[in-house]
């Protein structure tokens, strides 16, 4: 895989913080998505695509990542999903679309919500796609995972969850299943 480690630490900040955002709504509230950006000299951008309609916003993201990204060196950009499984059942998952020096990967993290009967919590590892949507092998997904969970660890607000949602997260992704 061609991402560089400070690519997918750039995403697992963006991951991180989607996930604290997204572990403090209830039912009612909806997930806006976002845009965390660096410029080749490190300075990072947090743009959020708030939208008087959650459709606008995804628009909105979809249009942003299409063009503005180009202008960084990196850009990753989050929002939240249900990913069907088969048999008319789905479950939630925040999705990373990461853009680095021409190469992309998509990362999903299921999760169960706050609202939900057990509360949030993570739905075993991330999945890592291709631009195909193939997931990536499992060496190049292991590695990848060590550089998003390093930069999860590095948001200065979840520094006080990030630790146990890491360690008390379900052992297998229902997305693997």
């Amino acid at each position: 895989m061609g991402l560089s480690a400070g690519a997918l630490k750039l995403a697992g900040f963006l991951m991180a913080h989607g996930l604290w955002s997204i572990s403090e709504q209830s039912a009612a509230d909806v997930y806006v998505p976002q845009a965390l950006c660096e410029t080749a000299s490190g300075e990072r951008r947090l743009i959020t695509f708030d939208a008087a309609t959650q459709e606008q916003s995804l628009e909105d993201a979809r249009s942003f990542m299409g063009s503005t990204a180009g202008q960084f060196a990196e850009c990753a950009i989050s929002r939240k999903s249900e990913v069907g499984l088969g048999d008319g059942q789905s479950t939630s998952a925040l999705v990373i679309e990461l853009s680095s020096a021409g190469q992309e990967v998509t990362v999903l993290q299921a999760f169960s919500p706050a609202s939900g009967e057990n509360g949030f919590r993570l739905l075993g590892d991330e999945l890592l796609l291709d631009p195909r949507g193939t997931p990536l092998p499992r060496g190049d997904a292991n590695a990848a995972i060590v550089s998003l969970r390093e930069g999860a660890a590095d948001h200065p607000g979840t520094a006080r969850n990030w630790a146990s949602w890491n360690t008390d997260r379900d052992p297998v992704s229902p997305l693997e299943m």
